[in-house]
């Protein structure tokens, strides 16, 4: 799960298969894409959504 396909493919896949990709590093590069796809997917992915926060606030403008 490291290329960029795979990162993007994060945003749409159901949320079993999402949960279990829950990197900081995805959600880093999906917030810095765009803002509101990155907080749909941390919406769905309630249980990672404190990682998410954390990293993006650390590492997006």
């Amino acid at each position: 799960m490291n290329t960029i396909a795979d990162r993007l493919l994060g945003m749409v896949v159901p949320k079993k298969t999402a949960r279990a990709a829950c990197q900081p590093s995805t959600y880093t590069f999906v917030r810095c894409i765009n803002i509101v796809l990155y907080r749909y997917t941390c919406h769905i992915l309630a249980s990672c959504d404190e990682r998410c926060t954390r990293v993006s606030i650390g590492r997006c403008p």
